[in-house]
């Protein structure tokens, strides 16, 4: 078999594997090129790594050049160095101009040229009656051939070098992927909680706890050709120089799931303080090098417009907290997993849905400590009874944020002090801070309201210092009246 090495090894992968059991000889072409040699080093490795010295590996005892009669000469070369062979020519990788020195071979004895499309289909290449034109005729190569090749193997072809070398973590099990999911809808998304209501260890952080549930799931899908958590070292293995949570080799490719929980108090798109958009170029390089399919699985953020359009430029696919009710079915999609979800994942996803149709609720994003104890006053999500978080928080008042120097106020009137004295009390305890407008006090006189516009950031700062040592106490300083 002749091959041509790029970036696109691929169909090179492909082709090896389908027709392994009659190789005898491997022989790949490649340039200076660092796009051309490097593919060939990593198919070479990959090549000795699954037949041994069965397959011999040839290249060119000095790098070849792009133009077809340079490419066309290095194979009639070694079709003289080892006689009697037939030959399978794959003209899918290199450039244009190398596929055209292959082309050249379209016919001759005991020569088969093979081409593969980017829909993985594959055909075979015939001269037509003429003896002049190429002609074309589809050739049954299942896609699934290379599924048999463990992802540890590829990986390491992939990614091992002089330079650094591949580690690989814990092997993924089997978890009771229902109960966990019952229990982390209980729980509002945490993942540590519902691991302990399943008797499960949760002695590991909550992104990898979470990790661990995905590996199930995709476990649960009849992906077996897994690893997790696996890391690209320095030659000296200290310094990690990429990282990648889930790995499979299933249906034809290679399939990453970029899994990371975001700050669960924020929902920002940030992981260890970097930006989504960081995130989703560094998938896209790690997509590029692999040859892969790659999923970015954020289940407590939610990806804008802009963020989705970027990843899509990139060719990643994505699941967001938008997504939390087709997690399954998205996984499921993602792996091109044949057949319906199995029985236990459609009884999880239904338990998505369910657990989603309560208005603001999301399992996929844990709310903020205060959000609960808003909701806990106000009996919902969507609108905020002021009044009940104020006397759930034992204060006559509370105060929140209109623009980013202006303050509203809501706060009790004392029943020994007039109207007038309450709206002149409010404008001197507060003068110093800004200008007060809008003082307005309820038909029964028992609560008012007022907005409190400051002048810059300084000012503001200093309201923060004086509301602060006025929590739990009245938002107003009554001084006692002497006879």
């Amino acid at each position: 078999m002749v091959v041509l090495a790029s970036e696109q090894l691929w169909p090179n992968i492909h082709g090896l594997v389908h027709w392994s059991s009659h190789l005898q000889h491997l022989c790949i072409y490649h340039t200076t090129d660092e796009r051309s040699y490097k593919p060939a080093q990593q198919l070479a490795l990959l090549c000795r790594a699954m037949y041994g010295s069965r397959v011999q590996v040839h290249v060119p005892p000095v790098p070849g050049g792009m133009q077809p009669l340079e490419v066309h000469t290095q194979i009639q070369c070694w079709r003289h160095q080892l006689p009697g062979q037939r030959w399978l020519l794959n003209a899918t990788g290199g450039t244009k101009l190398m596929t055209a020195g292959v082309l050249r071979c379209v016919g001759e004895p005991d020569c088969q040229v093979v081409y593969r499309e980017i829909a993985d289909r594959w055909y075979e290449l015939h001269r037509a009656d003429n003896g002049r034109d190429i002609v074309t005729s589809p050739i049954d190569v299942p896609v699934t051939a290379t599924d048999r090749i463990p992802v540890s193997s590829l990986l390491c072809a992939l990614w091992n070098g002089a330079d650094h070398r591949v580690e690989f973590g814990s092997k993924p099990n089997r978890l009771p992927v229902l109960e966990l999911t019952q229990a982390w809808i209980k729980h509002q998304g945490n993942w540590s909680m519902a691991f302990s209501d399943c008797g499960l260890p949760n002695n590991e952080g909550v992104g990898f706890l979470f990790e661990r549930f995905i590996a199930a799931v995709l476990l649960e899908l009849g992906v077996s050709n897994l690893v997790c958590n696996v890391k690209r070292l320095d030659s000296t293995g200290t310094q990690v120089l990429q990282e990648i949570d889930l790995v499979a080799n299933y249906s034809g490719r290679i399939r990453i799931v970029d899994c990371k929980l975001t700050d669960g108090q924020t929902g920002k798109a940030k992981v260890r303080g970097e930006p989504i958009t960081s995130q989703i170029r560094q998938a896209a390089q790690t997509r590029r090098e692999l040859g892969a399919e790659l999923l970015l699985l954020r289940p407590n953020s939610t990806l804008n417009e802009a963020e989705r359009s970027l990843a899509q430029a990139y060719g990643l696919q994505v699941l967001d907290r938008d997504d939390c009710n087709s997690l399954f079915s998205g996984l499921h999609r993602f792996l091109r997993v044949q057949g319906p979800l199995p029985e236990t994942l459609r009884q999880a996803q239904e338990a998505l849905i369910q657990a989603t149709k309560v208005p603001g609720a999301n399992p996929m994003q844990p709310p903020a400590e205060q959000n609960k104890k808003l909701r806990n006053v106000s009996g919902q999500w969507a609108v905020i009874d002021l009044d009940a978080y104020r006397r759930d928080l034992n204060q006559d008042w509370v105060a929140y944020r209109l623009s980013d120097l202006e303050v509203g106020f809501k706060c009790a009137r004392l029943s020994d002090i007039s109207r007038d004295q309450w709206r002149w009390l409010i404008q001197e305890q507060f003068r110093s801070f800004g200008q007060v407008k809008d003082i307005a006090l309820r038909k029964t006189g028992s609560t008012g309201r007022f907005i409190l516009t400051v002048p810059n950031h300084a000012k503001f700062s200093a309201l923060i210092t004086y509301l602060e040592a006025r929590l739990q106490k009245s938002l107003l300083i009554v001084q006692p009246v002497t006879k």
